[in-house]
């Protein structure tokens, strides 16, 4: 099964965006090293975030898989992400889904599964998450994991369109002109 490179530059730029715009701040980099610097520090966040979880608060269930993602206030662990978003979408976080499939789709300390992937999206897509519409799309359109279907892509991305995710909006009218 070939997967295009192009889907998964559009589920990181997807990742991105939603961890960005769920913490409010923006990534920072050092010149020359893979890791985050940390533009705050969040550590009495973290433990907020994990006191909120463990009471069954799926946001912050799924912030804190965020923050362990993206190495913000805690050493990066993608172990401890993948952890993170499964109990934010078992606590019906969309996002939170969403962003654990994207961990199925490129194989992020979980075995690469296109069929949980999937599945996550699936989840995150009826719930209201429109990230998760574009990503099923992006599957449909290239066949990923499912067989090949630019008329169900497109369907993805008009419910993502729908629900307010500007991106699905894109994609809907690129699909709409072939």
């Amino acid at each position: 099964m070939k997967r295009p490179s192009w889907w998964v530059f559009l589920c990181i730029i997807i990742l991105h965006a939603s961890l960005t715009v769920s913490l409010g701040v923006s990534i920072a980099k050092s010149p020359g090293h893979e890791e985050n610097t940390h533009v705050l520090n969040l550590s009495p966040k973290v433990q907020h975030f994990q006191e909120k979880c463990g009471k069954g608060d799926a946001a912050k269930c799924n912030e804190i898989g965020i923050m362990y993602h993206e190495g913000r206030g805690v050493p990066r662990n993608l172990s401890e992400a993948v952890r993170f978003y499964k109990k934010a979408c078992e606590l019906e976080s969309n996002v939170g889904c969403s962003n654990l499939g994207t961990m199925y789709a490129v194989g992020d300390r979980v075995k690469q599964d296109s069929l949980a992937s999937i599945k996550f999206f699936q989840k995150g897509c009826d719930g209201g998450y429109g990230g998760a519409c574009v990503n099923l799309g992006a599957m449909y359109g290239n066949g990923y994991g499912v067989p090949k279907g630019e008329g169900r892509a497109q369907s993805y991305f008009q419910q993502a369109c729908e629900k307010g995710f500007a991106p699905g909006c894109t994609y809907f009218e690129k699909y709409g002109q072939r």
